[in-house]
Parts: structure tokens; sequence; C-alpha cells
């Protein structure tokens, strides 16, 4: 809620406000009580009652009782969740005599999702975990350029299993594609903790308050390009047989991947540089290549398979043009986001 104040005048130099009775009687002030104020780059002012406002969350437990979470993967959603929010305590118990086995291996499937976070203590009817991670050693725009460099990974591996039918460089694909939603999670935690505190934000570098849903959305679309890639492997492995018949279906698909490839660095460059003339191209190159026609091209390879083989070469297919989608989205926030300071083009128009 927001309440106007008038600004008055004490003595010659000082200006004064009034605080809102609310707030003062919650925090039980009295006069000669002492305030600290800060200023915050976009000049707005913070009111702390003690030297540090911070109020140490990491200190605070949060408890799950898992006998109520009865379906499955409630708990292991459960425990995502309070990661995200920025938990660093998180107590599962049970009101029973011992925790279930499904209950355990949630908790530990749990656990392999996430960076650092680990068991505490364990006991027959409780696991005490705790996040150990210290969040500003993880910069958000180190995270981003980390998942680029597993995508393009992985968009290679995925180019190699089906020009060479490679079954080992598929199962690299899903181990490179764990660490990626391993640092998804980390991201949205570290987006989410500087949306409560802007002083953890500028740790992790983010360096405005607008940025902060616009990298989540980069971090969800990278991912969303990491999902697509491990869906065409699982289907790319029913199909090798069909790689290996139709050779003309294969350098087409294969060209595909490489197109991905290089809209993938682009859109990089761009992000690094908010470079709007590259962000555009992306947008122009994503454009085309979901061009209409060349899919109509390329699926006429479908009609002499059987039902299976059509549904993971449509698949292969359809989860490309959704990566390179994604990436357009990644692209148009480059383009908000330069305009945020002056550009070449928006300098030259205003002249």
């Amino acid at each position: 809620m927001i309440e106007a104040r008038k600004v008055q005048k004490l003595g010659n130099t000082s200006l004064v406000i009034s605080l809102p009775k609310k707030w003062v009687n919650k925090l039980k002030l009295s006069q000669g009580d002492i305030l600290y104020i800060k200023v915050e780059d976009d000049d707005t002012l913070r009111i702390f009652q003690h030297p540090l406002e911070e109020k140490k969350e990491s200190e605070e437990k949060y408890i799950i009782y898992a006998d109520k979470c009865d379906r499955p993967n409630l708990l292991e959603r459960i425990l995502t969740g309070c990661y995200i929010l920025g938990y660093d305590n998180i107590v599962v118990k049970a009101t029973g005599s011992r925790l279930s086995s499904n209950s355990l291996t949630e908790i530990r499937k749990a656990i392999n999702r996430h960076t650092g976070i680990g068991i505490l203590e364990q006991t027959p009817n409780m696991v005490i975990l705790q996040c150990f991670i210290d969040v500003t050693r993880f910069p958000v725009t180190g995270m981003i350029k980390r998942m680029f460099t597993l995508i393009e990974s992985m968009l290679e591996l995925l180019k190699q299993s089906i020009s060479e039918r490679d079954e080992e460089a598929l199962g690299e694909i899903f181990n490179i594609e764990t660490e990626v939603n391993r640092l998804y999670w980390l991201g949205i935690r570290q987006l989410i903790l500087s949306q409560k505190d802007w002083s953890f934000a500028k740790n992790v570098g983010v360096k405005s308050p607008l940025h902060i849903l616009g990298n989540r959305v980069i971090i969800k679309s990278i991912e969303s390009v990491g999902d697509a890639i491990e869906d065409m492997a699982n289907a790319a492995r029913k199909v090798f047989y069909f790689f290996e018949e139709d050779k003309d279906y294969t350098e087409k698909i294969t060209s595909m991947i490489d197109e991905l490839k290089e809209i993938s660095a682009l859109v990089q460059k761009a992000l690094n540089k908010l470079d709007v003339i590259r962000a555009n191209s992306v947008v122009d190159r994503v454009k085309k290549f979901r061009a209409i026609e060349e899919i109509k091209e390329i699926s006429k390879s479908f009609v002499q398979c059987d039902a299976e083989a059509i549904t993971s070469l449509v698949t292969i297919l359809n989860r490309l043009i959704e990566a390179a989608k994604d990436f357009e989205n990644i692209a148009e926030i480059v383009i908000n986001r330069s305009l945020e300071e002056p550009s070449t083009p928006c300098t030259q128009i205003a002249k």
C-alpha cells in the first residue's frame, strides 16, 4: 500500500515527513528511537529499525510434513519450491515413527536435482536439509553464459548422434541436460532472492530491477532448449535405422541443427553486448527457420515410415522449431533491454 506524505520544514535546513502510524505501531517505535536509512541506486529510501535489516532467512527452518505429501512426486516438488524461494534450512518430518521409503527417495531425488543442498542430519522420522552454497559466487550473467555453452555442446552431440548413429553421444546429452536443469533451478533461486533484497541482487550481478523478470525468461528459455534437445535425443534413438536409410532427410536435419547452433551463438553475442542489430537478425533468422514450405519438404520423407517412426521424426522436427522460438524470445528481451540506454539506431532516429 502506498501512502502520501507531505514534506514539512523543521528549523532552517531540515525537511521531515511523518511515519505511517500502522508501521510505527507494528515496530513499537517511540520518541527517541533510532532508525537507519539507506539510499538505493534508484534513489528510493529503505528505513531499518536495526543497522542490518537482514532477518536472516537462513536461520529460519521450513518444516514439511511428509505424511501430508501423499501424491507421487509432491514432496520432491515442494522441496524444489523451498529451494528456489531461498530457504536454507528445510526439515522433513513424519508424524509417525519413521519416514516412508517413498519420502526418502523423493528427498534424495530433490538433493540430486539442485546445487549446494545436502542432508545435515537424519533420524528415522526426520531429515534436515541445508543449502550450503554461497550464492554470491554464482552471478546470474555467468550462469547464463554457462547454460549457453552447455546447450551448444548438446546441439553438437545431437548432430553427431544423428549423422553417425552414435549411442554414446546420446548418453552424454542426457548428462549435460541434468547440469542445465541444475543451473536453471539455481538461477531461479538467485532471481527470487534478488526480488526480495536489492542488495543481494547487486551482489549477483543484477543491474536493474527491470532485469529480474527478463533474466527469468532468458534462463527458462535456455532450459526449454535443453529439454527440446533431450526430447530429440530420445526420439533419434528410436529411428537410427531411418537415418541410415534416408541420407537426404539426415542431411536436412543436421543442416537445421547447424543453423540452430548459429542462432544460439548469435543470440548469446547479442545478449552479451546488448546488440540490437544482432538481436534483430536472430528474430529474422528464426522466422526463416520456421518457414512452412521447408517443413513440408522435409515431412515428405515420412510417407514410407511406420507410425512409431513418424512420431519420432515429427518430434525431432517440432522440437527444433520450438528451440528456435525460445532463442527468439531471448532476442526480443535483448531488443527491449538495449532501449534502456541510447543505442546507435535510436540515437540516429532522435537526431
